[in-house]
């Protein structure tokens, strides 16, 4: 049994051992952020995630073996994410989608699990702010079709017999639906070889769907995100973002189950709700209206039921180079709108409203 998570942070000042709420066999989870062994200075004026290095404890107690570092945060600290890296990878964890170049970002971690060869995979959308590895340079493996596909195609054919896992950070916060790019994506990436398809980075739980037997989870949501941090910083999340989800999945039944979590306005405090069969899950099935529609159904369905607008731009097809790189150029100016209001406010007061932006 697999259990995914969603987006893990703990600064100095919580307690770690909080995001450890079950044990798991084997648990898969993003770390958001670097690795600090001692806090950092940051500004109160730009949001910058970290995790205290103890945090290791924590992972462990939940049964956390696979961490991706495939997000918008992993670059946040200097140095970046070399030290994470060899920090987990000595206390015996596995990491995958970020590197010193990109030869190591999208190198997959195999690991052995239950008589198994499991491969992750992990990808980073430029969009949101991932930044991405390159030959010379260090970052995420980036959430491109033709080089995620590529990918994937390859782990598949080097490893025949492996269960292989794509894990991909994208779409916008509070965003319940997935962008049409993606929801086209993860379909491919099941063609090309997946075996499942896992999301995270809008901070609310997405939906599921079933592709060829195989299953897409768009976002498993937060996982332990505390909302005030030592800099003056206090996340501000709706009440949508307080239910959580740890997803299982049996390699041998192929059957999925969810178990359900709510967490406090502290985000620090998880309490569990209940389990149920993820195909039969009413919370997922609310969450997945749109679920056996066609691509081009999906469109025009996203566009009347999307939930977030504010200037955010739909990504329709991800063959459509040109006008993702024409909605790509208008994030960047969107979002150093968003930074310059951020900078205009007051120290004081510096808040970050995760539903504004």
């Amino acid at each position: 049994m697999i259990t995914f998570v969603g987006d893990v942070v703990c600064p100095f000042g919580v307690d770690p051992r909080k995001l450890a709420p079950i044990r798991c066999d084997f648990a898969v989870a993003n770390l958001e952020g670097a690795l600090a062994s001692a806090p950092p200075i940051v500004s109160a004026r730009r949001l910058r995630l970290y995790s205290r290095a103890d945090i290791v404890g924590a992972l462990s107690g939940l049964g956390v073996r696979v961490l991706s570092l495939a997000n918008n945060h992993i670059m946040d600290l200097p140095g970046a994410p070399k030290p994470t890296i060899d920090w987990l990878e000595s206390r015996g964890f596995v990491t995958c989608g970020a590197g010193h170049r990109l030869e190591d970002a999208a190198r997959p971690a195999v690991v052995a699990y239950a008589g198994r060869q499991l491969a992750f995979l992990a990808f980073g959308w430029n969009t949101i702010g991932c930044i991405e590895a390159t030959a010379d340079r260090p970052g995420t493996s980036p959430l491109h079709p033709g080089f995620v596909l590529r990918k994937v195609a390859a782990v598949r054919g080097g490893y025949p017999g492996a269960f292989v896992v794509i894990l991909m950070h994208w779409n916008y916060e509070l965003e319940l639906y997935p962008q049409p790019m993606h929801r086209q994506l993860a379909f491919a990436a099941v063609e090309a070889g997946a075996d499942m398809v896992v999301g995270h980075h809008p901070h609310v739980v997405g939906g599921i769907e079933f592709h060829r037997g195989r299953p897409i989870l768009y976002s498993l949501g937060n996982w332990f995100v505390p909302r005030h941090w030592g800099t003056g910083t206090f996340l501000r999340y709706p009440p949508v973002a307080n239910t959580e989800l740890a997803f299982s999945w049996d390699l041998e039944a192929g059957q999925g189950t969810c178990h359900w979590f709510r967490v406090d306005d502290s985000g620090t405090e998880l309490e569990a709700i209940g389990s149920e069969d993820a195909r039969t899950s009413r919370r997922l099935a609310d969450l997945s209206p749109f679920a056996g529609a066609s691509h081009h159904e999906y469109k025009a369905w996203m566009k009347r039921n999307r939930a977030r607008r504010r200037g955010l731009p739909i990504y329709r097809d991800m063959n459509d180079h040109l006008s993702n790189l024409v909605r790509d150029r208008w994030m960047q100016v969107r979002d150093s709108l968003v930074q310059l209001r951020e900078l205009t406010r007051p120290l004081f007061a510096a808040r970050h409203r995760i539903n504004e932006h």
